[in-house]
């Protein structure tokens, strides 16, 4: 193993989502436990991670105050979580979002957040931010020549 010392579980609702989590694990030779669940409902007890990460999924999640305690709830005094998701701080982000909207999409695929929304929401879970980070995708924008995508990453420290 890899990583012989450390546990790795993965939660996702999407079980493609978790089937290609799991091959990536696998072909990285690290064993991994995938769990199919909503962030809002994690099986998990509670203080049992010291680490936990979400990458370009927190906006789908419908009740995202709930999500976060849930992530205070299963991460250990002290312990550290790294999101990183879409920022509507970035213009080709929030035309995406108004797009997806006004053609119906669902909601969470549509309800990127701002850096501030975003802090609004862990100040809720009693987090301590240590990182919040917005920043433009370089090389990637909507059209040539025009705006960029951006993405957002907080690194957050579960209060002791």
């Amino acid at each position: 193993d890899v990583f012989p010392m450390w546990n790795f579980s993965c939660a996702d609702p999407s079980p493609a989502m978790l089937k290609q989590a799991s091959k990536r694990f696998i072909s990285n030779n690290i064993q991994v436990k995938v769990v199919r669940c909503s962030g809002e409902d994690l099986p998990f007890e509670d203080n049992s991670f010291d680490v936990v990460s979400t990458l370009s999924s927190f906006h789908f999640w419908m009740d995202h105050e709930r999500g976060t305690m849930e992530l205070h709830r299963i991460l250990k005094p002290g312990g550290i979580l790294i999101v990183t998701d879409w920022c509507h701080n970035y213009l080709a982000c929030k035309l995406c979002a108004a797009y997806l909207r006004l053609a119906g999409y669902p909601r969470q695929d549509w309800q990127i957040m701002s850096v501030t929304d975003l802090q609004r929401v862990f100040n809720i879970g009693k987090f301590d931010t240590q990182l919040a980070k917005a920043y433009p995708l370089k090389g990637l924008r909507l059209f040539p020549g025009g705006p960029r995508w951006g993405m957002m990453t907080f690194v957050i420290q579960k209060q002791l």
